[in-house]
């Protein structure tokens, strides 16, 4: 997008990377980040304090770390934010908005246009063709095929939802 690059301490990515490989399932843009990521450490010193990476991939990475869950730790109890996720997760993200801030409100308005598209897509799988309680048979405007029809299945909704009789 911007090109913009990072420069990350070292163990901070290091712990970020450890959550993200408990995160299971893995969600669909996470592989394409981590591997950019591993391209953009590839000939860096090992050894070094401070690795500099591509904004993009990095804010990715971090929009799917959760430490919390992934350790299964307690929001309110104090020793939470010492864990290392928690720090780096913290870190990552200070160092993103402080070095590349373009990409992170760019990737930030595109995560929550992501949100609105999504819910759209279920507003609209949720409309029937046929509400009338004469018609028994209900039809999606959307595909036009038999409520609930395979795309409503996959958005968690089903015959009891809205216009449903």
């Amino acid at each position: 997008m911007f090109r913009e690059t990072v420069g990350v301490d070292r163990r901070h990515l290091t712990a970020l990377l450890g959550t993200l490989a408990r995160t299971a399932p893995t969600p669909l843009p996470l592989p394409a980040a981590l591997q950019e990521l591993a391209d953009a450490l590839h000939g860096q010193d090992p050894d070094a304090d401070t690795w500099l990476v591509p904004a993009e991939a990095l804010w990715t990475a971090l929009r799917y770390a959760n430490a919390l869950d992934v350790f299964g730790l307690d929001e309110c109890d104090a020793a939470t934010y010492t864990h290392p996720g928690v720090c780096a997760e913290d870190h990552v993200q200070r160092q993103l908005l402080a070095q590349a801030p373009r990409t992170d409100a760019a990737m930030e308005a595109l995560a929550e246009a992501e949100e609105v598209l999504f819910q759209a897509e279920c507003a609209l799988h949720a409309s029937y063709l046929y509400g009338n309680a004469h018609i028994t048979e209900r039809r999606c405007l959307t595909c036009e095929v038999t409520y609930p029809c395979p795309t409503a299945r996959a958005l968690g909704l089903d015959a009891t939802g809205p216009g449903s009789g």
